[in-house]
């Protein structure tokens, strides 16, 4: 499944790689104009800063959310438009302004919860760096499955929340190599400006991951009888690996020739 999983994402990325580098270039560019904001509310004192500071970074999770969209495009029906900017908008900014507030939340209360309570009592401070620590790795498991089950099936926020960790405590291994893989993917794009996997090629390794998984569950379902811990991945996987179809390099460089 994973080796699967990296080809389909590298494929799919490859096949739409106009579409993608697009949309990653103005992703980086908003993030980076939005982040300039930040300067702009300084001047507003602490009790601004507090209202306007995360004002950036939640616009940036709304154009996560919607790069989210189009990934999802891309790695289930296999075409993406920009056509469909407006209705990826409307369905994906609410989930998408509380995925990014959940994590303003985690975020600054390990940055400035502990050492608050630390100043008060260290074995509090301690107690409660432990508590945001687990809150943090939680939160970035479920992390990576939340933007598939937003995109490819559940809209409700609640049940997003919900599914997202029960998916992601069934799922330990699949989990730590979809992170392994996360991670170095967004070191490449850092390194590259954010255009290369960038934000679509983040978003489409969620994509198909949770996608594979998903596949997972309809066998378990339909073969209840089965050894479930000895998951069929090849039979499960054949129709998409047949989609993707072996490439040789000449076909990469030069698709119209093959």
């Amino acid at each position: 499944m994973f080796l699967s999983a990296i080809k389909k994402t590298f494929f799919d990325l490859w096949d739409h790689l106009f579409f993608a580098m697009a949309v990653n270039l103005v992703f980086t560019l908003a993030t980076l104009g939005l982040s300039s904001l930040s300067f702009l509310f300084q001047g507003l004192g602490p009790g601004g800063l507090f209202i306007f500071l995360p004002l950036p970074f939640l616009l940036a999770s709304v154009l996560g959310g919607l790069a989210t969209f189009w990934s999802k495009d891309i790695a289930v029906v296999g075409s993406a438009k920009f056509a469909d900017l407006v209705p990826h908008l409307a369905a994906s900014w609410k989930a998408s302004l509380v995925f990014g507030f959940a994590w303003l939340v985690l975020v600054a209360g390990f940055l400035f919860g502990v050492p608050f309570y630390t100043a008060i009592n260290p074995i509090l401070g301690f107690v409660f760096g432990i508590v945001m620590a687990w809150a943090l790795f939680f939160g970035a498991g479920m992390s990576l499955f939340y933007p598939g089950l937003n995109a490819q099936i559940e809209p409700r926020v609640r049940k997003l929340l919900k599914k997202s960790f029960m998916v992601f405590l069934a799922n330990p291994g699949i989990s730590f190599l979809m992170a392994l893989v996360f991670v170095g993917a967004l070191v490449l794009t850092v390194v590259t400006l954010g255009f290369f996997p960038g934000i679509v090629g983040l978003s489409l390794w969620l994509q198909v991951c949770f996608k594979f998984v998903m596949l997972k569950y309809e066998w378990m379902e339909a073969n209840p009888e089965a050894d479930h811990k000895k998951v069929p991945w090849s039979v499960i996987l054949a129709d998409d690996m047949e989609k993707v179809g072996p490439r040789s390099f000449k076909s990469l460089i030069f698709p119209w020739k093959d």
